[in-house]
């Protein structure tokens, strides 16, 4: 996806950072709009799609948390979080409702423009639902018969094409990142990657040392292989090195 076709939604209510956030955009070959409200870009989404939102936290009449589960019940955009909040349960919150990133304000524009074209370049794989367009693994397994759209490691299985996990047939029930951490601890079993290294391979930048997004997804994900009862397999921290992930027998 190229950057220069790639329409970006803003929804942010202080009229200066819109306008940052506009010049910044359009001079990096974005095509950008901007809201000031819940309200008006839910209504948009009624005659166009954008290809990322970046979405405030802190609106008058909807906050964004709000703005992401409504977006999230009937699109899988890629969401990332603008927000003034560096609170740790605010930034759970957003990743909880589906949000793909978070960034604080105040933001380096450059770091900002980073984060949206890492996420740009994953977007095809956060495809759940629209039928009519392939996830990059997709592309790959229809020109080359012979490599898998499914793995198996032990009890955990990998489906690339409809992008879901199970345990013995049990779906789990899974986020877009929370699928790509796995995917990639997982089949790469019993070898430890440290936390930069998953957020540069999943995220497609450089941590700057922020990997407060990864540990909080980390998180998510042992819960919910703990809470599938199935006992497939786990994700250890390896003190000092990063995180591996288990299989069980």
């Amino acid at each position: 996806m190229k950057s220069m076709k790639s329409k970006i939604w803003i929804v942010e209510d202080e009229l200066e950072i819109r306008h940052i956030l506009l010049a910044s955009l359009s001079g990096q070959g974005f095509i950008p709009s901007a809201f000031d409200s819940g309200p008006a870009i839910l209504e948009a989404f009624e005659s166009d799609q954008p290809n990322l939102v970046l979405l405030d936290v802190q609106l008058p009449d909807m906050d964004g948390f709000e703005i992401c589960r409504r977006i999230r019940s009937f699109s899988n955009v890629p969401i990332l979080f603008v927000s003034c909040l560096d609170d740790g349960t605010d930034i759970v919150q957003g990743l909880d409702l589906g949000g793909d990133d978070y960034i604080t304000k105040p933001f380096d524009l450059n770091q900002l423009i980073a984060r949206i074209k890492s996420n740009l370049r994953r977007a095809p794989l956060y495809i759940r639902d629209d039928r009519s367009h392939s996830s990059e693994y997709e592309a790959a397994a229809a020109s080359s018969p012979g490599l898998p759209r499914k793995i198996r490691i032990g009890r955990l299985e990998l489906d690339y094409n409809l992008q879901k996990a199970s345990i013995d047939h049990v779906n789990l029930p899974l986020s877009q990142k929370e699928f790509q951490i796995l995917s990639l601890l997982a089949f790469h079993s019993d070898q430890t990657f440290s936390a930069n290294e998953i957020y540069s391979m999943i995220w497609g930048t450089d941590s700057l040392g922020e990997t407060r997004t990864l540990k909080v997804h980390i998180s998510h994900l042992r819960k919910k292989l703990e809470d599938s009862g199935q006992k497939a397999g786990t994700i250890l921290n390896i003190r000092g090195l990063g995180y591996q992930y288990r299989a069980s027998l």
